[in-house]
């Protein structure tokens, strides 16, 4: 374990994000739940499909710089009443100790 994080949980958010007209999406913002609001400053590479290492499930992960720091954000394909277009956003939060 990374020393101060107890674990890793899925946190669903909003995000705020452009349709390009050749179908890619590019996140912009990323929306907590108390309603921060932290900008996407960069976007590294294109996204990848694959599992997420830290919490269960998987989908595009993007590689981005939040906040001057390199991180995840996944855009997870399920089909649920949730989410009937069967896709949300989640990050990999950090569980502290």
């Amino acid at each position: 374990m990374v020393q101060g994080v107890q674990g890793w949980a899925k946190r669903y958010v909003e995000v705020y994000a452009r349709w390009r007209e050749d179908g890619r999406i590019e996140p912009l913002a990323v929306v907590w739940g108390d309603g921060r609001r932290f900008d996407v400053e960069r976007q590294f590479g294109n996204p990848q499909r694959t599992m997420s290492r830290k919490v269960s499930g998987g989908g595009l992960r993007y590689d981005v710089q939040v906040g001057g720091k390199r991180t995840h954000l996944w855009l997870e394909d399920v089909g649920t009443r949730v989410s009937p277009t069967g896709r949300r956003w989640f990050v990999e939060e950090v569980i502290p100790e």
